[in-house]
């Protein structure tokens, strides 16, 4: 029962982060990722305007873009994985490969 619950609770949850303020901002992928430049980019919303996560959604980004190749954050991002919805029909091509390539400068090996 306990189970079933949290299961609920975390598929009905909505994310609740807010994007960084677009004065504090200059990158084109940070500018993606808060939804600045594109409002069908809700990044933030899950993964906070910084991308350290939100409770229950959205993992810190820290934790997870060293582990992936530029490919497989590509393809998460095309398609989605696991919550995360797919936005390969909200983002152009260069569009992605912008917020892979700011994704990797900030949450990437070097970056740490």
């Amino acid at each position: 029962m306990k189970r079933g619950l949290l299961f609920a609770l975390i598929a009905t949850s909505g994310c609740a982060g807010a994007p960084i303020p677009r004065d504090r901002l200059q990158e084109p992928g940070a500018l993606i990722f808060n939804g600045y430049t594109n409002p069908r980019a809700t990044c933030y919303r899950c993964h906070g305007g910084d991308g350290t996560g939100r409770f229950l959604r959205g993992p810190d980004l820290a934790d997870r873009v060293p582990g992936l190749t530029r490919d497989q954050i590509r393809t998460a991002i095309f398609e989605g994985k696991g919550f995360m919805p797919s936005f390969g029909d909200r983002l152009s091509s260069q569009e992605i490969d912008t917020l892979v390539s700011w994704l990797q400068q900030r949450f990437g090996k070097a970056a740490r």
